[in-house]
């Protein structure tokens, strides 16, 4: 038992015994007396409520609450008690109400003594008062292109973090660059890095207490070797049409020839005089091919890059045609003599893989065919197949990637997930240009400006 509540229990029998003896005296006045002492009663309970509940809000009304209790809980004197009451019965309901008053407040102060204890541990461990924890990099969501790296990671906990610092450099040496992401991003680019390259990259997270770093990470970028070139304007016969930036051709009229949708194609063409006269500007202008391939056979735009050893690679995007031919081309002039006079022409020969799709979007069977050229000479002008016609089921093929290997003489096609689809062998002895037709009306077909050799090709 408390002082307080001691102290309590004493007045309270000094109280009820000088009550007891006074209780004679005061018998004509009770009914009055009861009734004063309930209206009182109920004012003080409502007032010292009110109190109770504004104490109860804060640490110095509970201090009043209880310093104010004990001191009347302390008075030891029940006469100076009793003065300062009107009535004994009021005394006794204020001294009632009083322990009541003094419990209730008792139980608030504890109360609240354990909220603030709580309260305590709870800011002990509060989360910006710690390091943040170490975030982990997700390996299997990161990629890396010919010069670039893409990053994702997670927060390694629910600690605040302010910032991230983002450091890679070159495996076994210890320069590198850091660059800083807010704490609101998990991922980030990095740019302008050296081809077929090992790169080390570490992750960490900071606030004001501390840093965390995550695990250290290899990355290697993608071989390069991309061939970059636009598509030659001049090298475009109707219906094939170069878009302004020479990045994609279009057709905007149909292949009309049955036997020629879907079927191998190649030709060692002749021009005739209009093609020559088109020959001469390009003498010119040297900076661009001028060479064209007439009908009957499906005209082809030429790139304006000429490969003249090594591998190279390259993508197209398919999504918008249906029918179509990509691989290279090769283009030779020589002299005719036509009627007494020496004529110089020109000669395309081409080696192409052919795709013609049917079906809906998504799940198209392509009829691939493959159509190598002969060495461009006068009198050649058929193309000698070296491949056969293979159906096959290509979902969703979006892109097509091609890789010529000159030295080796092989040409090999890929879909958008690298996996190759075919390929063709034959020796090649002039330099050479990629090669685009587009055969189904409206159809078109796009350059891809950054692409990555196909994974396990070193």
């Amino acid at each position: 038992m408390t002082k307080a509540e001691q102290n309590c229990a004493d007045i309270q029998e000094q109280v009820e015994a000088f009550a007891q003896t006074l209780t004679t005296a005061i018998v004509k006045r009770k009914g009055i007396l009861q009734l004063k002492v309930a209206v009182e009663k109920d004012q003080k309970l409502r007032t010292l409520g009110q109190q109770l509940d504004q104490w109860a809000d804060t640490g110095t009304g509970i201090t009043a609450a209880i310093a104010e209790a004990e001191t009347l809980l302390n008075e030891e004197d029940p006469i100076a008690f009793l003065q300062a009451s009107k009535a004994v019965e009021e005394r006794i309901a204020a001294f009632k109400f009083l322990e009541e008053r003094k419990l209730n407040t008792t139980d608030q102060f504890v109360h609240n003594t354990l909220g603030v204890s709580d309260l305590e541990q709870r800011v002990s461990a509060l989360d910006f008062l710690q390091a943040p924890q170490a975030p982990r990099i997700l390996t299997d969501r990161c990629t890396a292109g010919r010069d670039y790296i893409n990053i994702n990671w997670t927060a390694g906990g629910n600690t605040p973090v302010d910032k991230y610092n983002v450091w890679h450099g070159k495996a076994g040496e210890r320069r590198g660059r850091q660059q800083t992401v807010p704490s609101t991003s998990k991922s980030i680019k990095l740019e302008n890095l050296e081809e077929n390259t090992t790169y080390e990259v570490v992750v960490a997270a900071i606030n004001e207490t501390g840093q965390a770093a995550s695990q250290t990470v290899d990355i290697k970028t993608r071989r390069g070797g991309q061939l970059k070139f636009k598509l030659d304007k001049n090298t475009a016969e109707p219906p094939m049409v170069v878009a302004d930036d020479g990045m994609s051709v279009t057709c905007f009229q149909n292949v009309s020839e049955a036997q020629l949708r879907g079927q191998a194609y190649g030709s060692n063409q002749g021009f005739n005089q209009p093609y020559q006269d088109r020959l001469q500007r390009v003498r010119s202008h040297p900076q661009t091919l001028g060479f064209y391939s007439p009908p009957p056979v499906p005209p082809c735009v030429l790139g304006d890059a000429a490969i003249e050893n090594g591998r190279r690679y390259w993508e197209v995007d398919v999504r918008g045609s249906s029918d179509f031919g990509l691989g290279v081309a090769c283009v030779t002039t020589y002299y005719q003599s036509l009627g007494g006079r020496i004529k110089q022409r020109v000669s395309v020969s081409t080696m192409y893989a052919s795709f013609c799709g049917v079906g809906p979007n998504g799940v198209k069977t392509y009829e691939i065919s493959c159509a190598g050229m002969n060495e461009v000479s006068p009198g050649h002008n058929s193309a000698e197949l070296t491949g056969a016609a293979e159906p096959k089921l290509l979902r969703e093929l979006t892109k097509v990637g091609v890789l010529l290997d000159y030295n080796a003489g092989s040409i090999s096609y890929y879909d958008q997930n690298h996996r190759l689809i075919t390929t063709q062998a034959q020796q090649i002895s002039q330099p050479v240009y990629p090669s685009l037709v587009v055969k189904d009306q409206g159809g078109t077909l796009s350059l891809v400006q950054d692409c990555v050799w196909p994974d396990g090709l070193e």
